[in-house]
């Protein structure tokens, strides 16, 4: 059955499932629209918990429907196979000698959460591309709900100018946060005029204009200096995936954006030098000026060096997942704000080299898919896919994205864009000694059984009780 024909399309060969791809597409929506807002409900305090739980619902309920039919999904890009296979023992080799054991195997189910997400939406979205679209629309309103929260914060406070927001925006907390959001907003929102500049009437253009420029309007002010590069890199990408005759009027719609987001952005500037666009650049200058490099990367030199010392004796498998909490060093943070020394933490060299290989292996895949796609729908998909992860990763290289549940889920929905096929209603074939068995019926159940044991590693009373 074809989506052309206006049929749901099948969620696992020989089954069709008319709720099955609803279902999912609400609860993506929820995902991509509430990660945030969703800390306004009691019953969900904390929005790392909702990404997660979310996350497991839309794998298992996938697998779910998968296994009812004849033959499961292809739930695995093969040329990434064995490369997530060595990361996946190595990882768990280093959950095994770390210290602090019960943390890490809490960490280590964060990340299996995350991948499991990935490759089953990679699989669903096989078979639902109508739905491409409504993925960056989810993730640019969700932003802008946000947003609004933060600006009906500002106008109820008498003094808002001289509130701390670098560290109390609301539902954010941590400004830079703000950034990883805002990132991921503004590619969307490029996105949605890819390989369409041309042919949308004039209000459809407006709007997308108001949202980039809204986006760049928070991104400034908030200040972040690797945000607004990333989203700079980011849409430069979405330019050069569009064709020829159509980068002029892109790339008029995003400089205007840039111009009114920097204007909206002098409108809510607040007494605090680490907000800000033009107080960032002034505090960039001095503090290079008086500390050098260290200074220009904001002390991540010294978080760095310290986190590295502490890797002493543990090169190869790292401290454990999560083990940078455990550091001995009082004013090291939480995560060291770097994603190389991050997964040394983790993992060590041999995991650092496997998921990074595992990562740059997906990101080439998807470079030659977005070269050689011819239709139009999934290339724009694919090309702001490309922009999306590409922006994230080198946000990634001096902040926390791959270490906060939020960033790391934008980042996830990326990766699994990118290797759709470049034709639609092509399903590709997955030969692959291990992943095959995966598409057993009961393999897939089996799975399903387990996600609820990932579901309880995931729980808020666990993380109370060993933080």
């Amino acid at each position: 059955m074809s989506i052309q024909s206006g049929n749901v399309a099948t969620l696992a060969t020989g089954t069709v499932s008319h709720r099955g791809p609803a279902v999912l597409l609400i609860i993506l929506v929820c995902l991509l629209g509430f990660t945030t807002l969703v800390q306004t409900f009691f019953i969900i305090p904390n929005p790392r918990l909702f990404v997660r739980w979310f996350e497991l619902l839309f794998a298992g309920f996938f697998l779910f429907e998968a296994s009812r039919g004849q033959i499961g999904p292809h739930i695995m890009p093969p040329m990434a196979g064995w490369l997530f296979v060595g990361w996946l023992l190595t990882a768990s080799i280093s959950v095994a000698l770390a210290v602090h054991v019960a943390p890490a195997l809490i960490r280590h189910a964060e990340w299996l959460t995350h991948i499991l997400f990935g490759v089953t939406l990679w699989s669903y979205l096989q078979r639902n591309h109508a739905f491409l679209k409504v993925l960056f629309i989810a993730i640019l309103v969700g932003f802008l709900l946000n947003g609004v929260n933060l600006l009906s914060t500002w106008f109820s406070l008498p003094n808002p100018r001289d509130y701390n927001w670098f560290e109390g925006i609301p539902l954010i907390g941590h400004a830079r946060h703000l950034g990883y959001y805002g990132l991921a907003a503004l590619i969307a929102a490029g996105g949605l005029l890819l390989n369409d500049v041309r042919t949308v009437k004039w209000p459809r253009r407006l709007l997308v204009l108001a949202g980039l420029s809204v986006c760049w309007g928070f991104l400034f002010w908030a200040g972040g200096r690797a945000a607004i590069g990333s989203g700079v890199v980011g849409l430069a990408l979405i330019l050069w995936c569009a064709d020829k005759k159509q980068r002029p009027p892109l790339a008029g719609i995003f400089v205007v954006a840039v111009g009114i987001g920097l204007w909206l952005s002098t409108l809510f500037m607040v007494n605090d030098p680490r907000m800000g666009f033009l107080f960032s650049l002034q505090r960039t200058v001095a503090d290079t000026s008086a500390y050098g490099v260290d200074g220009f990367t904001t002390g991540r030199l010294t978080i760095w060096s310290v986190a590295l010392r502490n890797l002493a004796g543990h090169y190869w498998f790292g401290l454990g997942p999560d083990g940078y909490r455990f550091i001995e060093d009082p004013h090291h943070g939480i995560q060291p704000h770097g994603m190389l020394v991050q997964f040394l933490v983790e993992w060590g060299i041999i995991g650092t080299i496997l998921f990074s290989g595992l990562l740059l292996v997906i990101l080439w895949k998807g470079f030659v898919l977005v070269r050689r796609g011819q239709d139009p729908v999934l290339k724009a998909a694919q090309g702001t896919a490309l922009a999306l992860v590409v922006g994230c990763i080198l946000h990634s290289l001096v902040d926390g994205l791959f270490y906060h549940a939020q960033p790391l889920l934008f980042l996830v929905i990326g990766f699994a864009l990118l290797l759709l096929p470049t034709t639609q209603g092509h399903t590709p074939s997955v030969r692959h000694p291990v992943f095959d068995r995966l598409t057993a019926r009961r393999t897939l159940r089996v799975i399903v059984v387990l996600l609820g044991l990932l579901f309880l590693l995931n729980s808020d009373l666990i993380y109370q009780f060993l933080y």
